[in-house]
């Protein structure tokens, strides 16, 4: 039997800032007719306070309707959410009795959204009041869906600077992060990085959701983005994570607000191999210095504190996504929290930067922090999941030295190299990232 196909080209316009790889153009070969959804209409009353208290008991059970005795003095916000796709409504809201009632109306009420008005209330009754719900079919839906192809990818590289991605469709993505390298100097004994680490996981977002994506820095000089502002080189490997909110690479707000984080690799010293990017924990550094032996060794990070810096420097300790650094030393890795910077004495000697630390908003094991925290006082809740409630499943984390993580450091594995076609211990050189829509 002969079948019959539509090819239809579609040209797309995403808000993708920054060196993202996509494509503006769209194959699908199928059915060129789109129906609407039935079940997809949803429209309910989610939130009521009456007099600024919480009565969502008086909601009925069919969330289209609530109940209160007046005690002629009340001011009672209510809010409507449509949780429809494909339909817009028109809401308004009749209460019976209605003497001296004064009702603010929604209206207009666009598919995935909610609204909140008043009902001033100087009665002494009883009162019933309903939403009347008028559906509205989106005319524009056919535009509107979703024509990207599962398994469609958008790639990042480092920029120097933080590259917006705005949701394109609703639904499920994968993203995937690699951390970059460590610093390391050319002509010491220990000739090459650390290795930055991998993460992994599945969420679901939203359409016109803007997410942040940091690419971190592997560099031999001073300052690395999303690492360090050390002022001595080399330089510890960026971290490479995803924000809900942008912002200078260090801003405190901004590092809050990360959902998914990749680990950098400390920076090698003059005789020292930088500790590797860590899964839950960074890697202490490794090697021998001339002067005092393991002393001058930055410490690997933790999910709950920076990894401590070489000498028992306090000022070159890890911080909340900042690596240590120290006068004359080199730093740790950028992640979570920053690797422990390598003590160093100008022109003799120099410790090497511990490895920073990997989080994923729901992988065991991780300690997010609350959403209440300042720089100053930062508190760990002692569960996995981000204050914003995205969280990942699905979720994988690997270190710089290919050791796969759980809740506990596990067996051997390697990471996916950026194409997914190879596998490799660590990642060499600049971060990278890359979003796949899975449908």
């Amino acid at each position: 039997m002969k079948r019959s196909y539509v090819m239809v080209l579609v040209l797309l316009s995403f808000m993708v800032v920054g060196y993202a790889t996509i494509s503006t153009a769209i194959e699908m070969t199928g059915k060129a007719n789109l129906a609407y959804n039935e079940d997809d209409f949803r429209v309910e009353i989610t939130n009521l306070k009456i007099n600024d208290v919480d009565s969502l008991i008086q909601i009925s059970e069919d969330k289209k309707s609530f109940t209160f005795s007046g005690t002629g003095n009340e001011i009672i916000e209510y809010t409507v959410t449509n949780f429809s796709y494909q339909y817009d409504t028109n809401i308004s809201l009749t209460c019976i009795p209605d003497d001296n009632i004064l009702v603010k109306q929604i209206g207009n009420l666009e598919a995935q959204n909610k609204e909140t008005r008043e009902v001033t209330n100087t009665s002494l009754n009883e009162v019933t009041c309903m939403i009347n719900i008028e559906k509205i079919s989106r005319t524009e839906y056919a535009d509107e869906m979703c024509q990207i192809a599962k398994g469609y990818e958008w790639t990042f590289n480092y920029t120097g600077s933080e590259q917006e991605f705005t949701i394109p469709c609703s639904g499920e993505y994968k993203i995937e992060l690699w951390g970059a390298s460590g610093g390391y100097y050319p002509q010491s004994l220990y000739k090459r990085s650390s290795l930055g680490g991998y993460v992994a996981g599945e969420i679901n977002l939203n359409k016109r959701k803007n997410l942040y994506i940091y690419v971190g820095q592997q560099s031999t000089v001073d300052k690395t983005f999303n690492c360090s502002n050390n002022d001595y080189s080399p330089a510890g490997g960026g971290a490479t994570d995803i924000r809900l909110e942008n912002g200078n690479w260090d801003n405190f707000n901004s590092l809050k607000s990360r959902i998914i984080v990749a680990s950098g690799a400390g920076a090698s010293g003059w005789n020292a191999l930088g500790g590797q990017a860590g899964g839950l924990n960074g890697y202490t550094s490794t090697g021998y210095n001339v002067s005092t032996g393991s002393n001058y060794m930055g410490k690997g990070a933790l999910q709950n504190s920076g990894g401590l810096g070489g000498e028992n420097n306090a000022e070159s300790n890890g911080k909340f996504g900042i690596s240590g650094t120290t006068s004359g030393g080199v730093s740790g890795g950028g992640g979570y929290y920053g690797g422990g910077g390598g003590y160093g004495v100008v022109n003799i000697d120099h410790g090497a930067g511990g490895g920073g630390s990997s989080f994923i908003s729901g992988h065991n094991g991780c300690d997010a922090i609350s959403e209440s925290s300042t720089e100053e006082n930062i508190i760990h809740t002692g569960n996995s999941f981000h204050y914003s409630g995205l969280k990942f499943k699905n979720t994988v984390m690997i270190d710089g030295a290919g050791y796969s993580w759980t809740n506990v450091k596990g067996a051997y594995t390697g990471m996916p190299s950026h194409d997914g076609k190879s596998t490799m211990t660590g990642n060499s050189g600049h971060g990278y990232a890359k979003i796949t829509y899975l449908g």
